[in-house]
């Protein structure tokens, strides 16, 4: 279920969110934060990401984005590397973690996600939207082409 799974991640973003700005405002070891990714106590980045999943390739794989709940899988898995997609002026960049293969892996494997969101609607599977924009971007200009002959015809008479 589509919905099912996109609620879930919101759950998950929302949890590492919520996380964040209680340990912010705490003094509590950074191993007890309440979030996929460990926080250090001195600095305000994120010390690195969590060990992606194992499945994270298949789960992103294209054959997986073209089924209607693999976008929202592949999303759920790329999320817990997030710091690795931060600027680094970011709270969340993996400013000291970023040794050990994690980020790479996250940031190879979760590029489709951005190739696949490029020009589509953020709530719908990857790449369907592109095919129906362009399709319906094709019918826009033939019928603006209709719209202009059919005012040439009516001031001619």
């Amino acid at each position: 279920d589509g919905d099912g799974t996109h609620k879930a991640v919101n759950d998950v973003l929302q949890n590492t969110t919520d996380g964040w700005a209680r340990h912010e405002h705490s003094n509590t070891d950074p191993s007890e934060a309440p979030s996929s990714s460990q926080f250090s106590p001195y600095l305000s980045h994120t010390v690195g990401p969590p060990t992606p999943p194992e499945d994270i390739a298949k789960l992103c794989s294209p054959e997986s984005l073209s089924k209607s709940d693999g976008y929202w899988k592949c999303g759920a898995a790329c999320s817990k590397g997030e710091c690795c997609f931060m600027p680094n002026w970011h709270p969340h960049y993996c400013a000291f973690g970023r040794e050990g293969g994690k980020c790479e892996v996250y940031e190879s494997v979760c590029k489709i996600m951005e190739r696949q969101n490029n020009g589509s609607d953020e709530n719908a599977p990857a790449g369907r939207i592109s095919e129906a924009g362009a399709q319906s971007a094709n019918e826009g200009e033939a019928n603006d082409g209709e719209e202009k002959q059919n005012i040439r015809t009516s001031n001619e008479t």
